[in-house]
C-alpha cells in the first residue's frame, strides 16, 4: 500500500478543503497558473486541491512546474501542468470551466443589452 494513497483515502475532503489556503488561479483542463510568494524551481512538484463542483469530492492532483515568471511586486507567477490527472477529474474541470465561460458570456450580454436612460 502506497503511503500517499493511504493518506488520500483517509482524509476527510471537506475538512481538508477548509484548512488549505484559497487563491485565484488561471485554470484550464491541462493545468493552472497563479501567483506565489515562495521560492520554487522547475524541479519542484506542487500538490493542489481544487473544488470545482461544490457537492462532489475535490480534485487532489500533483503538478509539474512548467514556467516561472518573476513579477514586479516581488511575487512569482508559476504555471503548472497536471501529472496523471484522471479522466473523471479532467471532465469535472472541463465542465466547471465551460460553465464559468457561459456564466461570463451571459453577464457580458446583460451588460451590453443594458441601455441606461439619457
Amino acid at each position: 500500500l502506497n503511503r500517499s494513497n493511504f493518506l488520500i483515502q483517509t482524509v476527510d475532503y471537506k475538512q481538508l478543503a477548509r484548512t488549505i489556503p484559497v487563491r485565484m488561479v488561471n485554470l484550464s483542463a491541462g493545468g493552472l497558473a497563479f501567483k506565489i510568494n515562495e521560492h520554487v524551481d522547475l524541479s519542484c512538484k506542487v500538490d493542489i486541491l481544487i473544488q470545482p463542483i461544490p457537492d462532489q469530492d475535490p480534485i487532489l492532483a500533483r503538478c509539474n512546474i512548467v514556467k516561472i515568471v518573476p513579477e514586479t511586486d516581488s511575487s512569482t507567477t508559476i504555471s503548472l501542468e497536471y501529472q496523471d490527472l484522471s479522466e473523471d477529474d479532467r471532465r469535472k474541470l472541463v465542465y466547471f470551466i465551460q460553465s464559468k465561460e457561459i456564466e461570463y458570456a451571459n453577464k457580458q450580454r446583460t451588460i451590453a443589452d443594458y441601455k441606461p436612460y439619457p
